[in-house]
């Protein structure tokens, strides 16, 4: 992706990324609550899948990678943050600046399904 800028067209996807926040409820004890930190448009490539067997439970994961243009308005974007594309939910695995451009980031991660 060196020297080349991301087409529009292809980021048709709007995700949300949140991040988990601790407050307290009226009675002082600590709540952890997940909220919307900014949208962005992304392209979305599907990446391999696992499965495995811990005990009698099966759970399943499978990779993904969105793809969106650098923003340096956007917050920072860490792996103890999650996406949500289309009612479903992403950890994030890992965030890459492609080619430390500042042109691209690659939002590697993971969705699980119980």
């Amino acid at each position: 992706m060196a020297g080349k800028r991301l087409r529009a067209g292809k980021l048709r996807n709007l995700i949300a990324v949140h991040s988990n926040a601790d407050t307290r409820d009226t009675y002082g004890g600590v709540v952890s609550g997940w909220s919307e930190l900014t949208t962005l448009y992304a392209k979305i490539e599907a990446g391999g899948g696992s499965e495995s067997v811990s005990g009698d439970q099966v759970s399943a994961s499978a990779a993904f990678k969105f793809v969106c243009r650098f923003n340096p308005d956007v917050v920072t974007i860490t792996p103890q943050m999650r996406v949500i594309y289309d009612s479903r939910t992403f950890d994030i695995v890992a965030v890459e600046n492609v080619a430390e451009l500042d042109v691209g980031l690659t939002i590697s991660c993971v969705e699980l399904s119980l």
